[in-house]
């Protein structure tokens, strides 16, 4: 045996350094066990290649520190590693060696075209749609006087339209396709963001209400053909990557969506605006121009809007670009468990 074992990640330069530190125990290194125990937690049951290759290197670990001792290159004041050595040696060693060569994401699903542009596009529609939720509670609470609970009966018509039109979006691209039908979508929760842009401090309830039914219709609209595009177009054993990261581009968009419409109502001066009319209503703060507040809460509170209306435009062409999807994947049929040729996802198959 060389210098360097060449059948395992781990070679001599690696048990002398590990092997130099301090002691903090009385643990000699002949007396290490290989990391199969850790082996075993780390490696699910079935990748047999894998574990065959991690013992292969455990083997050449001890057999190397084994050697090195024997040879006194290594003094006796090195010949004792603490336990917490012993568990990266062991544990954290094979972790980072199968995590290089397995990783937990594949980066090659960004080569895939329709799906990057699904995944981008329903980080963008966070950014822009996201923000209504944030923006909303403060435009009827401060610049409008409501209370709380009018405040949140008026956000209900946006998550009620969503949860109405996403199953009769999701059937119709089951039948012609996401890409036009997302875009499409997105497009008019646009409308709807430019829709409730132009509210003011005299907008009625029932133009509130229809700019939200707009907005929340897009975004139906949106949602469940962009999820389907993302899974048609992952293969068949990396859904569930795809799965989280399309979960990941959301929560991304969701939080990049409150950072910046705050950014935005700050450098307006809408929020300092919005605390100086509750304080004026109240009758708490100096006398102040309430209009010239409200002018600057509405200008604030318009400009956040835009430009998540912005992000939305930028979605949409993202979601226009994706070119053609993968014809759907064919699904088990529950009487003979085969696929159905042709079959689409989503669609009942009634055997002749």
């Amino acid at each position: 045996m060389g210098d360097r074992v060449a059948a395992a990640p781990y070679n001599v330069e690696t048990v002398r350094v590990v092997a130099s530190r301090r002691p903090l125990w009385d643990l000699s290194i002949p007396t290490i066990r290989t990391a199969r125990t850790s082996e075993d937690v780390i490696l699910p049951a079935g990748v047999t290649r894998v574990r065959a290759e991690l013992r292969a290197g455990s083997r050449n670990l001890a057999q190397t520190a084994r050697r090195l001792i024997a040879s006194g290159r290594l003094g006796s004041s090195q010949r004792r590693i603490s336990s917490a050595q012993r568990h990266w040696v062991c544990s954290w060693a094979p972790r980072s060696w199968i995590g290089a060569r397995y990783p937990i994401v594949d980066l090659a699903l960004f080569r895939n075209r329709v799906l990057s542009s699904a995944l981008a596009s329903m980080a963008l529609a966070m950014v822009a749609l996201f923000a209504v939720a944030f923006v909303l509670p403060f435009y009827f609470e401060q610049l409008r006087g409501f209370s709380v609970m009018k405040s949140g009966l008026l956000l209900t018509p946006l998550p009620l339209t969503i949860a109405m039109i996403a199953p009769i979006s999701g059937v119709l691209a089951d039948r012609i396709g996401s890409r036009w039908l997302a875009s499409s979508g997105l497009a008019m929760a646009t409308l709807g963001l430019i829709l409730l842009a132009r509210l003011d401090e005299a907008s009625t309830v029932e133009s509130i209400v229809w700019c939200l039914v707009v907005t929340g219709l897009g975004q139906g609209l949106f949602q469940a053909p962009n999820a389907r595009a993302l899974m048609n177009a992952a293969p068949p054993g990396e859904q569930g990557q795809a799965s989280s990261l399309y979960a990941t581009a959301r929560v991304v968009g969701q939080s990049l969506s409150v950072a910046l419409a705050g950014t935005v109502l700050a450098a307006f001066g809408a929020a300092s605006a919005g605390r100086a009319l509750v304080l004026a209503r109240s009758g708490l703060g100096a006398a102040t121009d309430v209009v010239a507040l409200q002018d600057a809460f509405i200008a604030g509170f318009r400009g956040t809007l835009l430009v998540c209306a912005g992000a939305a435009a930028i979605g949409v062409l993202v979601a226009l670009v994706r070119g053609a999807e993968p014809a759907s994947r064919p699904i088990m049929t529950l009487t003979s468990g085969v696929s159905a040729p042709g079959q689409e996802m989503g669609e009942a198959y009634i055997p002749k």
